[in-house]
């Protein structure tokens, strides 16, 4: 991996983080829990109305994409913004989704 690969890459992690620190605040969580990978799945399934199992489903292949665009979706109805608000955060995250699935 270039150098320059590496630093979009590190950027993209800083920015992950930053945003799930913020949005677990919001929701009265504590804000550390951004940083620990497979339990800040957990803690936003939390924040989205659902158990807290349903941050392991995840860990599923292919499945978690599809789960992922519906956190998202779950995510702006919990700040109680409009439909068009969520919509732009699973656009956001296509090119994303669509780099990982076609990796040429």
């Amino acid at each position: 991996m270039n150098d320059l690969l590496k630093i979009i890459v590190l950027l993209l992690l800083l920015v992950s983080v930053a945003s799930l620190w913020k949005i677990f605040t919001k929701s009265g969580r504590q804000g550390w829990e951004a940083v620990i990978s497979p339990y800040n799945f957990m803690v936003l399934s939390r924040v989205v109305g659902k158990p807290m199992w349903w941050g392991l489903l995840i860990l599923i292949p292919g499945f978690n994409v599809v789960l992922h665009c519906w956190f998202l979706n779950r995510l702006g109805k919990a700040f109680d913004q409009k439909w068009y608000f969520s919509l732009g955060l699973v656009n956001t995250c296509m090119p994303i989704f669509w780099k990982a699935a076609n990796p040429a």
